[in-house]
């Protein structure tokens, strides 16, 4: 037992899903004292239970539920010693449950965990249930505990149970007992993402805990919270890529643990894929349907080896598209360090068999539509110890391809060999490090309340104060030069700006009272960002500001310039001309110590939305990774891009909008699918008339930026 005394502080809980603040229902006000939290390295959160609430059994019987909880904490938990973790009855703690078992530890403590539970890896605490004599519904209430140390902070659940008479038929919850029949993926409308909504919320991979996507209120929408709650299932099922996308790996798997009978709908039933299924949250085209993969089968969902080691590798995809494959390119797209800090680490997985450092190898075979092709070849385990996830990608006719990147999780476990040499490849350019940038994100003028699901750490200025736990609410306020941070018992203040540091590059945080929302994308508020949040003061402005810094691809994902369903490699080109406008901003103009941020997150520099842009635009982030870190060149040197709405049918050069001295690869050329009045500098690339070349004469994005952009190349920078 743990011996604290109890707390009569009452402490809500919080889940940011797919963007959107929820209160999760079970836990949003516990009416009962929780137990104290003596150490916070020790976090943890409910994932899924083997047996659908609410269990039923009858008198006397004996039912096993397996309890699956992730260790979100920094500390390795383990079944055994002085510091071993299971689970505790609560409300009121140490309370003696009528549903012990021979097996329980004491009659308030049912399990222990089953195995060592690293952080990030999921426990599992077999229970076993024996009802009592008096039939009706109970809810049983749980807290896992490390023994003789401390409670483990945000890992409650609870059982939904209900006793029955012996001689009553039981009749237990199942899953849906639907079948699939198609892939499915955000923006799709059908009565299949309904089924997959309460196939999910049925088996612990909750869509949403209260409101639309909320158990009895699946909708017919796949968007962020669908695509979410599907990230989390293929997690525990260890489907890989986990990104969200419902192909055939993750189908097969939900169709085998799916009951029988089954109810198939047919295509004719489904609402088409289109702007409409958006719900305005995008006003986009139709994704185009003529340059699409379908990944079917890979070598391996994951790969533990050695730093270095040589891997062979194969996947097999599907012509999904329209268009046949006359020629494909086969390359890395990416590939990052998962548990790093230091995101601006490039990682190298390149094989000496490879045409470039990035480029693997290419064909001229035939591809015709709904035919498999083989993809065979060779990569490097990065060489020092760590958790990555590589990155592939295939292109077509010079056309990325919706459904073609593979994101391979790879674990090394021992750094690479003293002597191991890395490939080099000739190469005219050296690639330099991500640079990383400063987004003016708004100025504050009223308190920022600050939040998110992951650890921060809180600087003054270059010293750390303190640690601020995942889901902890603080305020920050300025006045008179002494900036005030307030809560997650870091109470202070100071005269040096405030910098809230997350523990890795990926994490993100929310901007609780912010609103910023952008009418043709919908209802969505746009007030997650990753990386890190400053508050700091502008002399310019005589206001603080909200800055987010973070590496440069990850702004270039949040980049709400595009809509999702416009056609890839216009995508693709606003963002390497993006790239390029924004690492030009970083390089040039007032001195970086002279400024407070170096873009506006407006339409002021370009239009920047953070994590909820990622979210509602998984293709935009596929374009993103597709051409980290290109930009568009001018005599070797990255050049300033500008970009615009649509032009009166031609693009101006500088100096008619801006005067002084042309930029020679600004010049004014033809927008033949323009008209009108211009909307915009009309400077550069008209975005309209890109889309429109995209989409009807099957532009690449290379095409597109060689147009608009006369005399340049488009490079790898980094």
């Amino acid at each position: 037992m743990i011996k604290f005394c109890r707390y009569s502080k009452i402490i809500s809980f919080f889940a940011i899903i797919g963007g959107v603040l929820f209160f999760l229902m079970p836990v949003k006000a516990l009416d009962f004292t929780i137990p104290p939290f003596r150490d916070l390295n020790y976090l943890g959160s409910y994932v899924s239970q083997s047996v659908n609430d609410p269990i039923t059994i009858k008198v006397g019987e004996t039912k096993e539920v397996i309890v699956k909880i992730k260790n979100t904490g920094k500390t390795i938990w383990y079944p055994t010693g002085v510091n071993f973790v299971s689970a505790y009855t609560v409300d009121p703690n140490y309370r003696e449950s009528v549903f012990v078992s021979a097996n329980w530890i004491k009659k308030n403590q049912p399990a222990k965990i089953t195995a060592v539970t690293k952080p990030s890896d999921i426990a599992e605490i077999k229970i076993n249930l024996t009802a009592p004599s008096k039939t009706g519904d109970y809810v049983e209430k749980f807290y896992l505990a490390a023994e003789n140390l401390t409670w483990i902070k945000s890992s409650y659940f609870y059982l939904k149970i209900k006793v029955i008479d012996v001689g009553v038929s039981v009749v237990q919850a199942q899953p849906s007992v639907y079948k699939f029949t198609r892939d499915l993926e955000a923006g799709i409308v059908g009565n299949d993402v309904k089924e997959l909504q309460k196939y999910l919320n049925n088996n612990g991979f909750i869509v949403s805990v209260s409101g639309v996507g909320s158990v009895g209120k699946e909708t017919t929408l796949f968007g962020a919270l669908t695509k979410n709650a599907l990230i989390k299932f293929q997690i525990a099922n260890k489907i890989s890529p986990a990104i969200g996308y419902f192909g055939p790996l993750t189908r097969n798997m939900v169709n085998k643990k799916i009951a029988t009978p089954v109810t198939v709908v047919s295509e004719s039933e489904e609402n088409p894929v289109g702007n409409s299924a958006l719900g305005g949250q995008d006003v986009a085209q139709e994704i185009n349907t003529e340059y699409q993969a379908n990944l079917a089968v890979m070598s391996a969902r994951n790969i533990q080896t050695n730093g270095g080691d040589l891997i062979r590798f194969s996947v097999r995809y599907i012509n999904d598209g329209t268009e046949t494959w006359n020629n494909y390119l086969w390359q890395e797209a990416g590939s990052s360090k998962d548990d790093s800090s230091t995101s601006s680490e490039k990682i190298i997985v390149a094989d000496p068999s490879w045409l470039t450092e990035n480029k693997i190898f290419t064909k001229n075979e035939a591809v015709l539509p709904k035919q498999p092709m083989q993809v065979d070849f060779y990569f490097r385990a990065p060489i020092t110890k760590g958790k990555y996830t590589v990155r592939f990608q295939l292109t077509a006719n010079g056309h990325t391809l919706d459904g073609g990147t593979l994101e391979l999780p790879v674990e090394v476990l021992i750094d690479a060999p003293a002597g191991y040499q890395m490939p080099i490849f000739s190469s005219a350019r050296k690639l330099i490090d991500e640079p990383r940038i400063r987004v003016g994100l708004y100025k504050a003028d009223v308190p920022v309340e600050f939040r998110s699901s992951f650890a921060y750490q809180v600087y003054a200025g270059e010293i750390l104060k303190g640690v601020l736990f995942p889901n902890e609410l603080v305020t920050l306020q300025y006045a008179d030069g002494l900036y005030a941070f307030l809560g997650g018992n870091l109470d202070f203040n100071v005269r040096e700006a405030i910098r809230m540091v997350p523990l890795e590059t990926d994490n993100y945080f929310e901007l609780v009272n912010y609103s910023r929302k952008v009418s043709w994308k919908g209802s969505k508020n746009f007030n997650l960002y990753r990386g890190v949040m400053e508050y700091k003061y502008s002399p310019k402005s005589d206001v603080p500001w909200v800055v987010n810094e973070l590496q440069l691809d990850d702004y270039i994902a949040g980049i709400g310039e595009t809509s999702n369903g416009a056609a890839m490699e216009y995508i693709k080109a606003i963002l390497v001309a993006a790239r390029s406008y924004a690492y030009y901003h970083i390089n040039n103009g007032v001195p970086a110590d002279q400024r407070t941020f170096d873009v506006y997150a407006t339409t002021a520099d370009q239009l920047y939305l953070g994590y909820n842009s990622e979210v509602i635009g998984p293709r935009i982030v596929q374009a993103e990774r597709a051409t980290r870190g290109e930009m568009v060149t001018y005599n070797n040197q990255p050049v300033v891009t500008p970009y615009f709405g649509h032009s009166d049918g031609r693009t101006r050069i500088w100096s008619q909008v801006w005067g002084g001295a042309d930029k020679p690869w600004l010049q004014s050329v033809v927008c033949k699918y323009d008209s009108g009045a211009m909307f915009g500098h009309g400077v550069g690339m008209s975005a309209g008339d890109a889309a429109s070349r995209a989409d009807k004469d099957g532009w690449t994005y290379d095409q597109l930026l060689k147009y608009y952009y006369t005399g340049v190349q488009v490079d790898k920078i980094y």
